[in-house]
């Protein structure tokens, strides 16, 4: 599984693009969750809905990142278990944004995003989650 993730990610995230590091570690995360635990890899468990699952979960931690950087210094003033706790709760929210904005717009493209509609909906999203967050 492992060696597949590795190909997928190679394929689809090429050298390069902004913020690299953090896009590869992203689509690993997302991948691998769309693929589930298993230990071999399966070609037939690359269906539409893990098509979704995985750009979602791509999504989901690059909002996370970004909005969990923009609030860097914030969370380092509350102290260690506090700011866990935070960062924990942000990345609650932002799930729930994502699936919330992108699942109807991946729906609507059929499981498939340009890179300016994958920017867009990074974008959204961050100011959705962002917009909830000053509420808190």
């Amino acid at each position: 599984m492992d060696v597949a993730v590795a190909a997928i990610v190679d394929a689809f995230m090429p050298a390069g693009i902004i913020d690299e590091v953090t896009a590869r570690l992203s689509m690993e995360v997302a991948v691998a969750e769309a693929l589930g635990n298993a230990g071999a890899f399966d070609p037939a468990a690359l269906d539409a809905e893990a098509v979704q699952t995985a750009t979602l979960a791509f999504v989901a931690e690059l909002v996370f990142t970004q909005v969990a950087g923009d609030a860097g210094k914030a969370l380092a003033a509350i102290g260690p278990v506090a700011a866990a706790q935070r960062e924990a709760d942000i990345r609650s929210l932002v799930k729930e944004v994502v699936d919330l904005v992108g699942a109807p717009i991946l729906v609507a493209a059929g499981a498939v995003l340009s890179g300016q509609r994958m920017s867009a909906l990074v974008a959204r999203t961050v100011q959705v989650a962002l917009e909830e967050i000053s509420t808190w």
